[in-house]
């Protein structure tokens, strides 16, 4: 982590501690809930094709957010920010609805998420894992609904 950013968690902690889920990205607030990574979160990271040239997924490592900034033209940092992935899926668990719901609702999440959330310049990695947190239960509810009109849910007729 950056000295900026420890310095920042640090003040934070002292002076507003409400704040400070805030200071890390939910794929950091995950790694430390699951150090060893004895879980597969590969399914719910970011594309790995500009990152790594794989035609997958892979959630990012922690700590290697500097080595994506910086080369704008490749659009790394977008590679390296799985916020807007694990929001919805903790928004959908907290639903209690099935994971294979993710894809319907990310991908209008996705186009919601470039059209409203304004970074100040080409690394504001902050903006990013902000926006994707900010998208409220209500709207992910909506984004549900629409796969109910054009994707895997349809209504139960046996009754």
């Amino acid at each position: 982590m950056d000295g900026w950013r420890r310095r920042a968690i640090r003040w934070t902690v002292v002076h507003e501690p409400g704040r400070l889920e805030s200071m890390l990205s939910l794929g950091e607030l995950l790694a430390l809930g699951d150090p060893g990574h004895e879980i597969d979160l590969d399914p719910w990271g970011t594309s790995a094709m500009v990152s790594t040239g794989c035609v997958c997924t892979r959630m990012p490592l922690p700590g290697r957010l500097p080595l994506f900034l910086g080369r704008r033209q490749v659009g790394l940092l977008a590679a390296a920010v799985p916020d807007l992935n694990l929001h919805v899926a903790r928004t959908l668990a907290r639903l209690r609805l099935p994971a294979r719901l993710a894809k319907f609702v990310l991908s209008a999440a996705v186009q919601d998420f470039i059209d409203e959330v304004r970074a100040t310049d080409p690394d504001d990695w902050l903006s990013l894992i902000r926006g994707a947190g900010a998208i409220p239960r209500d709207r992910i509810e909506d984004y549900v609904a629409a796969a109910a009109a054009d994707g895997p849910l349809v209504p139960d007729s046996s009754r």
